[in-house]
């Protein structure tokens, strides 16, 4: 089962944006913020690369979205 953090971070993968994502899972945008500040801690690396606006997965994210 995985947690609603883990689900945070599979909605930002599908919207490649986190203000979208947080429409889609009717929460804040600071909040999904925190969920993937709090995941990025967990597995202490970055999950996404932020240039600018657009944020794309590292490869550790590509590793993390691969095992979900």
């Amino acid at each position: 089962m995985i947690s609603f953090k883990h689900n945070v971070f599979l909605e930002v993968t599908r919207q490649l944006n986190f203000t979208k994502a947080s429409q889609v899972l009717h929460i804040s945008q600071p909040a999904v913020t925190k969920h993937i500040q709090q995941l990025e801690k967990q597995y202490q690396t970055s999950l996404f690369s932020r240039k600018g606006n657009a944020i794309t997965l590292t490869k550790t994210g590509q590793m993390l979205l691969s095992i979900w």
